[in-house]
């Protein structure tokens, strides 16, 4: 019986991601701050999870060629609470911008000075506006410091592939 537990389970586990698929959220700023550091605001690509959870992979310029990968953080890395730099904001997922691509030239926009950014997410969800604190690591004391809170209202949301027919094909 444990043995179809474990089989099961770890079925599941594996599946998870075929069933749950991507998805595409886009944003346009809501306030004169936010148009500043973003022009006409973002793309968000996520992965979806069968609760309605979603796990952010890449930041995307809605307009313009420009990306970054988001990869989940936790206030470790900031060296202290999140709560602590946001105050009373609901940003509770935290990602910190990848070096890949364009990340540390988005880092070096949201953040002057900093080498390292973290992005603090309200809830993402389909048909609701987010808030996202721009954190970066202070250039003097190597310290987390706030930098900016970005307001964005919800503009669409697309399934970034055609759907499928059939079984997912594995490589």
């Amino acid at each position: 019986m444990k043995r179809v537990f474990l089989l099961t389970l770890a079925a599941l586990t594996i599946a998870t991601p075929a069933l749950a698929g991507r998805g595409m959220f886009s944003y346009y700023p809501a306030d004169a701050e936010t148009r500043d550091l973003t022009d006409n605001g973002f793309t968000l690509l996520f992965d979806k999870g069968l609760m309605g959870s979603v796990r952010l992979r890449k930041l995307m310029s809605t307009e313009a060629p420009a990306s970054a990968e988001l990869i989940p953080a936790d206030d470790r890395e900031l060296g202290v609470p999140i709560r602590s730099l946001i105050g009373k904001s609901d940003a509770s997922d935290l990602y910190r911008i990848g070096d890949d691509e364009q990340g540390p030239a988005m880092v070096r926009a949201f953040c002057p000075g900093s080498k390292k950014a973290w992005l603090g997410f309200s809830p993402v969800r389909i048909r609701r506006n987010i808030e996202i604190q721009v954190l970066g690591d202070d250039p003097k004391t190597g310290k987390a410091r706030h930098c900016a809170t970005l307001q964005l209202n919800y503009r669409g949301d697309w399934n970034p592939r055609p759907p499928s027919f059939g079984p997912p094909k594995t490589f």
